[in-house]
């Protein structure tokens, strides 16, 4: 689906990502990479598997848009037990086979614990994109500027047959602060259901493609 929003286009990915065309960008955040691994350190007996499965769907869009500039808004890593030697393959693996000009980390609160001082990847607190601000939590949103950010991992529940309803990860346009608050991207990632106001817009990942959910359709607690 896309969006013209401050003369901009944003093209909603159903793989819980944004494309800016106009700046060749795919912008994703809370991949929350090696939360499984920080899991298991803890004790708690979770399967592997999430690294490698959320990577290569950072690759696959990639390739799919064409995207020269990789940007994520925050909590890419989980926490220190996170840390993982094949990240630096696949940074070298995209920068050739997709090739990426430019990743960048815009840091995210599990981020500022996680990442080594030798991380590969250049780190921001916040990145602007012409009339876009890229930011992780929305609460530091800049009062009249456009902005897409991550941090709330935001579901909506949707009200289906018979009172029941539907829990999906969604896309949150908040019309009042002008942000674009993206779904998390990682496999391994719970979700906060949100209450949205009556005109801000409310957008859902489907398999192929994103549909606009009306508010007439937005359940305020789930069943």
């Amino acid at each position: 689906m896309l969006l013209t929003l401050q003369d901009e286009q944003i093209e909603l990915l159903p793989d819980h990502a944004v494309f800016l065309p106009q700046h060749s960008a795919l912008i994703l955040s809370d991949v929350h990479l090696g939360k499984a691994a920080a899991f298991r350190a803890h004790g708690l007996a979770v399967p592997d598997g999430d690294n490698a499965k959320d990577l290569q769907r950072i690759t696959s869009l990639l390739e799919s848009t064409g995207a020269q500039n990789l940007i994520i808004a925050g909590d890419f890593i989980h926490a220190p037990e996170s840390r993982f030697p094949e990240l630096q393959d696949w940074l070298t693996s995209i920068t050739t086979t997709a090739q990426i000009t430019q990743v960048t980390l815009v840091i995210g609160n599990h981020d500022r614990r996680a990442l080594p001082a030798d991380f590969p990847i250049p780190c921001v607190s916040s990145l602007t994109l012409g009339p876009i601000e890229i930011i992780h939590d929305p609460a530091h949103a800049t009062p009249d500027r456009l902005s897409i950010c991550g941090h709330i991992h935001p579901v909506i529940h949707i009200k289906g047959d018979l009172r029941s309803t539907i829990r999906s990860a969604c896309f949150h346009l908040s019309q009042r602060t002008l942000t674009l608050t993206l779904p998390a991207f990682g496999t391994f990632t719970g979700g906060q259901v949100i209450q949205p106001s009556p005109h801000d817009r409310i957008f859902v990942p489907l398999k192929q493609r994103v549909a606009e959910i009306p508010a007439t359709h937005w359940s305020k607690k789930g069943r």
